[in-house]
């Protein structure tokens, strides 16, 4: 009988230890921010930007004078409330498609955007390279975390 006790126990111990809940919660309030590749001479593929001088340095400052960024305004953020994050893709495709996500770890004190990105291709297209910073703006990132960086490809027929 006590042979069989032990098994059951590390048993049931492994199987307590699969249905451990993720510390992990999506990011409510995240929006995409419009900052054109084109007009800003950026050489970053990922950025945080917590504050208005990082702001200044970091972008405002490295816009590009072209004809097709005349008359473009940055937007204007509260970082006082919000942080700024940029995510580098550079994908080949027909057609592409962004999904950007945020969740915060509690455990690990991180936050992780994920950037997806959706390629369609098909034989009656003419594919092109399309290269995105995914700017988005969410509720201030909490001092102590740390920021960490994903993308996905995935390709659709």
């Amino acid at each position: 009988m006590m042979r069989f006790v032990l098994p059951i126990l590390l048993l049931l111990l492994s199987s307590l230890n699969s249905c451990q809940k993720t510390d992990e919660v999506m990011i409510e309030g995240v929006q995409s921010v419009d900052l054109p590749k084109r007009c800003f001479n950026i050489s970053e593929t990922q950025i945080v930007i917590d504050d208005s001088t990082a702001y200044v340095e970091h972008i405002l400052d490295k816009k590009i004078a072209n004809d097709s960024c005349n008359g473009y305004e940055s937007p204007s953020i509260d970082f006082s409330e919000n942080t700024l994050l940029g995510q580098l893709s550079d994908a080949v495709g027909c057609s592409l498609s962004y999904t950007r996500e945020v969740f915060a770890n509690s455990q690990d004190h991180t936050y992780t955007y994920k950037v997806i990105v959706s390629i369609t291709d098909n034989s009656n297209c003419e594919t092109t390279q399309q290269t995105h910073m995914n700017w988005i703006s969410l509720p201030k990132v909490p001092d102590n975390y740390e920021v960490l960086f994903e993308v996905v490809y995935e390709s659709n027929p």
